[in-house]
């Protein structure tokens, strides 16, 4: 079966990926995988399975319409700015030795998530499908190059991009903290240099549903929502 899944991803998106989990689902089973390399992300593809028969149908993988796609623009949007997201990287790690806060442990991604670039503190999405047909036509394509590539046909991340910045409650029966949270954003506001778009900023109690991997309940605070933080 894994061997099915990164034939899949060779052959349909150009990808070297490695297996990190495998979920029952209905009529089938949903398997995690990370790409080996850049860009990189995480995403996931289906295996049916003919359960009156017992048969795996390893020839019949298949992802959610858009899915994979959508992970691969978010590796490339990090590719075409890495060091604007290395500073934002480091950023957040100051936050996290600042204050009572803690990232997601990043196996909750490999193994629950597959929803592209994803790092402890946060995840981003990009909606320029250009970007995505270049690497197909080129999936060897430069760091330098897609950035050029993005500069040249009017790539706008104000409008087309989105990072979704997360943090939990480093202590366990601990609400989230109003005055923490602040301090957190105006921090992020006032930060220069890094990526250009829109920001959401969530943070969470220390709790995280295993089976999910949702940590947003009711007392979630997010100021962010629907009007998101724009760093232009």
């Amino acid at each position: 079966m894994e061997k099915a899944v990164e034939e899949f991803f060779l052959n349909d998106y150009k990808t070297e990926v490695k297996v990190h989990n495998i979920v029952s689902a209905i009529d089938g089973v949903s398997v995690f995988v990370e790409s080996i390399g850049e860009p990189h992300y995480y995403a996931f593809a289906i295996v049916p399975v003919d359960v009156r028969n017992e048969v795996v149908k390893t020839d019949a993988v298949w992802s959610q319409e858009g899915q994979v796609e959508s992970a691969i623009r978010s590796g490339l949007y990090v590719m075409a700015y890495e060091e604007e997201f290395a500073k934002l990287d480091a950023f957040l790690e100051e936050i996290e030795d600042e204050y009572p806060v803690v990232g997601m442990n990043i196996e909750v991604a490999e193994n629950t998530q597959g929803n592209g670039y994803n790092t402890p503190y946060y995840f981003t999405k990009a909606t320029f499908d250009p970007m995505y047909d270049k690497y197909l036509k080129k999936p060897e394509i430069t760091k330098e190059e897609i950035r050029m590539f993005l500069k040249e046909e009017g790539f706008m991340p104000s409008g087309m991009t989105r990072v979704a910045i997360r943090f939990h409650m480093k202590d366990s029966d601990t609400e989230p903290d109003e005055v923490i949270y602040d301090e957190i954003y105006s921090k992020l506001e006032d930060l220069q240099g890094i990526p250009k778009g829109r920001y959401s900023l969530i943070l969470n109690d220390n709790y995280i549903d295993k089976t999910s991997a949702i940590g947003e309940k009711d007392n979630t605070i997010n100021k962010t929502s629907p009007n998101r933080l724009e760093k232009k």
